[in-house]
């Protein structure tokens, strides 16, 4: 089906044993009534799995106004494991599993972030590229390349160590609703 997430879940309560909203709640309107519907339309003892970008990694706090997933205005909502996570228990989820972890999102987030402070003027330039839908000039993209293999050693060492102190690019959440909910 195809639906608004920021409305009620056209499903019964408790129908699912898994909901998954990966790289979804940061693009809905009110957050905590999506939550709050996935834990209706899950059963007791099942799971939601969520994913969205870590506002709180070390990508973040660095790269700030050109980290590559800020995405303004898309991402409505930016989220660190500490918001994320008490948003789930006020709406009843008991967290079960989370991490930070995320190598193809860690390194090349760390390289586009890397690019977009290096030419400002065409913020995600090589996401474009890859998407088939740079119209940059084959100099600039050129580049981008160029610069990007320079610091993968880099952008490689930082998707290693961040997720070690809960600052990796993603939070991941498996979280349960209660038997007895």
């Amino acid at each position: 089906r195809v639906g608004n997430a920021d409305e009620a879940l056209p499903w019964s309560s408790s129908l699912f044993d898994l909901v998954v909203l990966n790289h979804v709640l940061e693009h809905t309107v009110n957050p905590r009534f999506v939550v709050k519907e996935t834990f209706r339309v899950i059963r007791p003892g099942g799971y939601m799995y969520i994913g969205v970008p870590n506002f709180e990694s070390w990508q973040a706090l660095g790269f700030k106004d050109f980290w590559f997933p800020l995405e303004i205005p898309r991402h409505l909502h930016h989220f660190g494991l500490s918001s994320l996570r008490l948003i789930l228990e006020d709406c009843g989820f008991k967290i079960d599993h989370f991490s930070t972890r995320s190598f193809r999102q860690g390194i090349f987030g760390y390289i586009q972030s890397f690019l977009n402070i290096f030419d400002h003027k065409n913020p995600d330039l090589l996401f474009e590229f890859l998407k088939g839908r740079a119209n940059g000039s084959i100099y600039r993209m050129t580049l981008h390349i160029f610069f990007g293999c320079l610091i993968l050693p880099l952008a490689i060492l930082e998707s290693f160590l961040s997720p070690l102190f809960s600052r990796g690019p993603v939070i991941i959440i498996v979280a349960k609703k209660d038997i007895a909910s």
